[in-house]
């Protein structure tokens, strides 16, 4: 019987899948306890290649390839849809799964949790280690009202990787990753340990971040699309927020709180000068006057912010006029500042 389903998205992973792979096959798991789904979505160098020659060694490994790149969600979408074990764990292609694994997945088995959380390292450089934790006691187990409203971090507990899904749970839910857009996974993690009957924690460390490895990531880049997948992200959480804050008020302001911090880490004028005409309108397409909307009307925005997206919101022609004008101002500023 299969108890635990790794979920490998890839795109252009070449130079980590294997590390990820053999990290995966360091654990003290027996072979028929686990299974490996990588589904390739859509890459341009020799990722396939690689796996399927990591595969003919492995025989609980299966490569699935994605017709159409649809980013990760989609990718991660198929292969819980494929998967067959008990519980499920995702893995980033650029990360390394940590020894504790065995451990956990035995405390999941016996406890039968629908979700279970655990610690996991954050690798800010080779010397600068951060474990992230909670403090509960090894074995807890409590309901997903307790677990949100008292033990939820808005650093600690939004990667998918800290936790360990059941799979029947995950499927009788239905709540899908966001297909086509980066931070898929932010209101994901939050709706689905929400509707969670039982969440367990343990101490057993089961991941590894290397986040400082991979700066060209979604999480580094800075374009009008990621901008606006920034946003969205924001814009999906505070929609989360509007239907739990009668019944959770406490979890729907941290959400709440870290929401806006997405939408206003975006909205700044500064921002909007590294863009060209097209790319704010690209930005402002991708968003949609929906979500515009919406983020307007929740009001409370620092004034810079609420200023930023009046101004996509009225986006025509206007800004190639004010755009010019905007690097003008900048670059003058530039000069004034070296003068001094």
């Amino acid at each position: 019987m299969v108890n635990l389903s790794f979920i490998i998205p890839a795109y252009n992973a070449s130079n980590t899948i294997v590390r990820c792979l053999d990290s995966i096959y360091s654990l003290s798991l027996q072979t028929d306890d686990f299974e490996v789904i990588v589904i390739d979505d859509c890459s341009t160098d020799n990722t396939i290649q690689i796996i399927k020659q990591y595969a003919a060694r492995h025989r609980n490994l299966t490569l699935l390839c994605q017709p159409e790149n649809h980013r990760q969600g989609a990718a991660r979408n198929r292969g819980i849809k494929e998967a067959t074990g008990t519980y499920i764990m995702c893995v980033d292609s650029d990360d390394i799964v940590e020894h504790g694994i065995p451990n956990a997945i035995k405390f999941a088995l016996q406890s039968k949790v629908d979700v279970l959380f655990c610690n996991y390292y954050w690798m800010y450089s080779q010397s600068n280690i951060e474990l992230r934790y909670l403090p509960l006691s090894n074995g807890s187990i409590m309901s997903s009202k307790d677990f949100c409203e008292k033990y939820f971090d808005t650093i600690i507990n939004t990667c998918p990787i800290s936790y360990i899904w059941r799979r029947d749970y995950l499927s009788s839910k239905g709540i899908a990753f966001v297909e086509n857009r980066r931070m898929e996974d932010f209101d994901w993690i939050e709706r689905n340990i929400y509707n969670a009957t039982a969440i367990g924690y343990s101490i057993d460390i089961i991941y590894r971040v290397m986040t400082f490895e991979n700066l060209n990531s979604t999480t580094h880049t800075s374009n009008p699309e990621t901008s606006a997948d920034w946003v969205h992200a924001g814009y999906r959480r505070m929609k989360f927020c509007d239907t739990i804050r009668q019944e959770s008020p406490n979890f729907a302001n941290k959400l709440e709180i870290q929401s806006r911090y997405f939408v206003a880490n975006i909205m700044k004028i500064r921002n909007f000068t590294k863009f060209t005409p097209d790319g704010i309108l690209q930005l402002k397409n991708r968003l949609g006057d929906d979500v515009i909307n919406y983020l307007l009307s929740k009001g409370k925005w620092k004034k810079e912010t609420y200023l930023c997206l009046k101004y996509i919101k009225i986006f025509v022609w206007l800004d190639y006029i004010l755009y010019p004008i905007a690097i003008f101002g900048r670059n003058m500023v530039q000069i004034m500042r070296k003068m001094k």
